[in-house]
């Protein structure tokens, strides 16, 4: 699950570099003066907090969830039967107005 979720961060700022110099591919110098170690560093660390963040709000929710004893997929599928019952209501609802105002 770590490496899963570390191959998808990684992917995912690639996509994001590669689709932001995608419209600028005729401008490939680096402007080696507004980059500096310690914009690296702090930027590295930034995106090691995010991670550690999302890894922690994970674990929670797994935690959650198996205290409910409930998995991802009970969890999907309790909340679309509660809008299919919801959405049912409202039909019916609106049938018996249909109804009342016919008869009338």
């Amino acid at each position: 699950m770590k490496k899963t979720t570390l191959i998808a961060c990684a992917a995912i700022a690639l996509t994001c570099c590669a689709c932001r110099s995608a419209g600028t591919t005729e401008k490939t110098s680096i402007d080696y003066s507004k980059v500096s170690v310690q914009g690296v560093i702090d930027q590295s660390a930034q995106m090691r907090e995010n991670i550690n963040n999302y890894k922690a709000a994970q674990k929670e929710a797994d935690a959650q969830n198996a205290a409910n004893g409930k998995n991802a997929v009970d969890s999907i599928k309790d909340s679309a039967k509660e809008k299919y019952n919801e959405v049912k209501k409202q039909l019916k609802d609106e049938r018996n107005a249909w109804k009342e105002t016919l008869n009338k």
